[in-house]
């Protein structure tokens, strides 16, 4: 023991940890190693989360466009087809949206604005249900409400279990519009009013 009560082991491992404690060297790369992971997957998530939102407005803005040629009485004077219908939605949300069995339309009508009864879109196991869905663009005059939805897959594992409404980590976006024909003339899809 020398004269502060610290055997020569101690001393020597006591001057190694402090050589250890002031090499700074490697630093700045175990840190970079232990804050990449998250930093890189918050990133990720981010634009995914944000490319979702945007795909969201393109199909909003898709439906309010399509919504208006039943408002209007086009798809009535063109006898439209369901599948007609969907390829016009098609259309308007190719450059964001896949046109495919993602992509389902329910169009119903109704006698007033408050007699609106909608089945669930999802079925209890998280799947879509488009077993009930319609294509019923009505009459001039009366009340009509499409709804569109679109299941997107979101990238990222983490974000995709927090922001999922569906199985399997997918996410159900919809948009609707809900509104009273105008008074077009059946068959002509021209306006009828003065």
């Amino acid at each position: 023991m020398d004269a502060w009560g610290v055997s020569v082991k101690k001393r020597v491992l006591f001057r190694g940890f402090g050589a250890f404690k002031r090499d700074v060297s490697a630093t700045t790369a175990v840190e970079f190693a232990l804050l990449a992971f998250p930093f890189f997957m918050t990133l990720l998530g981010i634009f995914d989360i944000s490319t979702m939102y945007f795909a969201s407005t393109t199909l909003e803005k898709g439906t309010y466009a399509v919504a208006r040629k039943v408002k209007t009485g086009e798809v009535v004077a063109n006898s439209m087809t369901a599948q007609q219908f969907k390829q016009e939605l098609c259309d308007e949300v190719s450059g964001m949206l896949a046109c495919d069995q993602r992509l389902q339309v329910d169009v119903r009508t109704f006698q007033q604005f408050n007699q609106a009864n909608l089945p669930p879109p999802l079925n209890p196991d998280g799947t879509i249900d488009n077993s009930q869905f319609q294509f019923n663009p009505g009459n001039a005059g009366d009340v009509v409400l499409v709804r569109t939805f679109y299941v997107w897959s979101v990238a990222t594992p983490f974000w995709g279990q927090l922001f999922s409404n569906m199985a399997g980590g997918t996410f159900l976006m919809q948009a609707a519009a809900a509104f009273r024909n105008e008074p077009f003339a059946a068959g002509s899809g021209s306006w009828n009013g003065s």
